[in-house]
C-alpha cells in the first residue's frame, strides 16, 4: 500500500524547541502512510469498524512519484522534501499578518499542503505537558511508536519524555479525529499515562496549574461518574453524565458542582482547570470561559496536587476503580506551570478563541448570558471595558482551526 521512503511527516527542530524534535500536528501530516495524491495512488482503507461503513480514502501523502498522470505547475520541482515557510516579517502590516490568535506563527508548505505552525507552546518554558495526540518519535531513525504520544514541552521543568496510551487504541494513522490533525479515541479502560519525573527544580505541589485539554464526549448525559484525569497523589477529576464536574480526593471524597451547560455530545468541548497549591482552590473554565471557582473546604482532603508520579488521563491508575473511565475523543491536552498570571485572553487562546466585548444589540448576548456572572466580571475588571457582556469566541474557525481574527463579531 505505501512506499519504503522514508521521510512520511514534517518536525521541526531548533532552539525554538530547546532542541527537541516536534511532529507537527495539522494538514502537513495529514496522514502517516506514503501514498500518493493523484487518484491512481490513494487508497481506500477500513479505518472504522462501523459495519459497511468506516472506509476513508487516503491520498496526499509523502509520496508524489511514479505516475505519469501526475500534472505539477509550471516550475515546480516535483520534489515534496523541500519545505517552504515564509517568516512572518510583514507583520507591520495588517493585510499580511497571521489571523490566528498566536504570537510565533509561520506558514509551511511541504509540496501537498500548506498550514500554519504555531511555536508559541514549544517556545514558553512554563509547560510540562503539550500534547497533540502524534505519536512520539524515538531512536535514531526517529521511527513512530503510535502506542506513546508525543510530548513537545521545553522549559524550565523536567518533563515527561512522552504519554503512554495503556489499553486499547493507539495515535490515529490519518488525521480525522482531533479538533485540529489527529486526535485519540478512548474506551473506558484505556487512557494516557504521563510520567513526571523526580529531581524537579521547583517544588510542583507549590505551583499554580492550568491544565486544558479537548473532549469529545461519546457517552450518556446520565448520572454516573466517569475519571477525566488522575493526578500523581490519586486524587482526580470525573465527569458526572456531561452536566457536572466532581474533584476527587485521594480517599474518594467528593465535591460535585454543575456546569452552566452539558457539555456537547459528538462534538468537541474545551475544559480548563486551574488548580492552586495542593488543591485549595480550583477554577474550572468550559470553552475558555470561567464557569465555577472552588474553594476547599476546612479540614477537608487536598485534591489534585502535582507531583512527581504518574499522571491519567482518560482513567484512573487502578483498573478497579469504581468509577469507569473517559469514552470519547480527546485532544491538545496542556499542562502549564505558574499559571497565576494566565489572563482571560490567553485561557480562551487554549480552547483557540478570542475574548470579545459584545454590543449591547449583538445577537450573541443569549449565548453570553448562560455563563455565569464571575466570567463577565473578571475579564471587565482585567480590561477596564465598560461592556456588560464577554464570549470567548470561537464560532469563525478557519480550516487551520483556529478563530479567525478578521471575522470577530461587532
Amino acid at each position: 500500500m505505501e512506499s519504503t521512503d522514508s521521510t512520511r511527516e514534517v518536525a521541526v527542530l531548533g532552539l525554538w524547541t530547546q532542541g527537541r524534535a516536534v511532529l507537527i500536528d495539522n494538514m502537513l501530516n495529514n496522514t502517516d502512510w506514503g501514498v500518493g495524491k493523484v487518484p491512481s495512488r490513494q487508497r481506500l482503507v477500513k479505518l472504522f469498524d462501523d459495519g459497511e461503513a468506516g472506509w476513508v480514502r487516503v491520498g496526499s501523502g509523502r509520496e508524489n512519484f511514479g505516475d505519469t498522470t501526475l500534472k505539477t505547475i509550471p516550475g515546480a520541482s516535483g520534489n515534496i522534501n523541500f519545505i517552504d515557510s515564509i517568516e512572518n516579517k510583514f507583520n507591520h502590516d495588517r493585510n499580511l499578518r497571521l489571523n490566528i490568535p498566536r504570537d510565533v506563527a509561520w506558514l509551511i508548505s511541504n509540496g501537498t499542503a500548506t498550514d500554519v505552525v504555531a511555536f508559541d507552546d514549544w517556545t514558553d518554558p512554563h509547560y510540562l505537558i503539550s500534547s497533540e495526540m502524534v505519536q512520539a518519535k524515538s531512536g535514531a531513525e526517529m521511527k513512530g511508536d503510535f502506542k506513546r504520544i508525543q510530548n513537545a514541552a521545553t522549559g524550565l521543568y523536567r518533563s515527561p519524555g512522552f504519554g503512554e496510551i495503556v489499553g486499547p487504541g493507539e495515535v490515529e494513522r490519518v488525521a480525522l479525529g482531533g479538533v485540529r490533525g489527529k486526535g485519540l479515541f478512548l474506551r473506558p479502560s484505556s487512557g494516557i499515562r504521563y510520567t513526571i519525573p523526580g529531581g524537579q527544580h521547583r517544588d510542583l505541589t507549590q505551583d499554580v496549574w492550568f491544565v486544558g485539554l479537548f473532549v469529545d464526549p461519546r457517552m450518556k448525559n446520565d448520572q454516573q461518574f466517569r475519571r477525566l484525569l488522575e493526578f500523581p497523589d490519586g486524587s482526580g477529576i470525573d465527569l458526572k453524565g456531561l452536566h457536572s464536574v466532581s474533584l476527587v480526593s485521594a480517599a474518594g471524597e467528593r465535591h460535585t458542582f454543575a456546569l452552566n451547560a452539558a457539555l456537547a455530545y459528538a462534538a468537541y468541548n474545551h475544559l480548563g482547570f486551574r488548580i492552586h497549591p495542593q488543591g485549595a482552590r480550583v477554577e474550572v473554565f468550559r470553552d475558555g470561559m470561567l464557569v465555577a471557582d472552588w474553594h476547599k473546604p476546612t479540614g477537608a482532603d487536598p485534591v489534585l496536587v502535582m507531583s512527581p508520579g504518574d499522571l491519567w488521563v482518560g482513567r484512573a491508575a487502578n483498573t478497579t476503580s469504581p468509577v469507569n473511565g473517559f469514552h470519547g475523543w480527546v485532544d491538545e491536552f496542556k499542562v502549564v506551570g505558574q499559571a497565576q498570571d494566565m489572563n482571560g485572553e490567553e485561557i480562551c487562546n487554549h480552547a483557540l478563541g478570542s475574548v470579545v466585548a459584545l454590543q449591547s444589540d449583538s445577537a450573541l448576548q443569549e449565548k453570553a448570558r448562560a455563563i455565569p456572572p464571575m466570567f463577565h466580571d473578571g475579564i471587565r475588571n482585567a480590561t477596564a471595558s465598560k461592556a456588560k457582556w464577554f464570549l470567548c469566541f470561537a464560532d469563525t474557525r478557519n480550516q487551520d482551526g483556529w478563530v479567525d481574527l478578521n471575522n470577530l463579531p461587532s
